[in-house]
C-alpha cells in the first residue's frame, strides 16, 4: 500500500467496516515509501511492531504453556 491507496475513501470505508466486524489494524506507518517520502500513513508497519502487536493480542507465543512447549 502507499499513502495515496491509503486515504482513497474506498480503503478507509473498507477499513471502518471491518474494524466495525471486530478486525484488528496494524499500521500504516508514516515515513518512505518506495516510490519516495511521504508525510501521510501508507507505509508498512515494521516487523518488530507487527510481531508485538500479534503477541498482544494473541498472548506471547514465546512463553511455555507449562508443557514446555510453544504453540508454534
Amino acid at each position: 500500500m502507499n499513502d495515496a491507496m491509503y486515504a482513497n475513501p474506498a480503503t478507509t470505508a473498507n477499513i471502518k467496516t471491518l474494524a466495525q466486524r471486530g478486525w484488528h489494524f496494524i499500521g500504516p506507518e508514516i515515513g518512505a515509501l518506495a516510490e519516495g517520502p511521504s508525510e501521510r500513513p501508507g507505509r508498512m508497519s515494521e516487523p518488530e511492531t507487527i510481531l508485538s502487536a500479534v503477541e498482544r493480542l494473541l498472548g506471547n507465543p514465546h512463553k511455555s504453556n507449562g508443557r514446555g512447549s510453544a504453540w508454534w
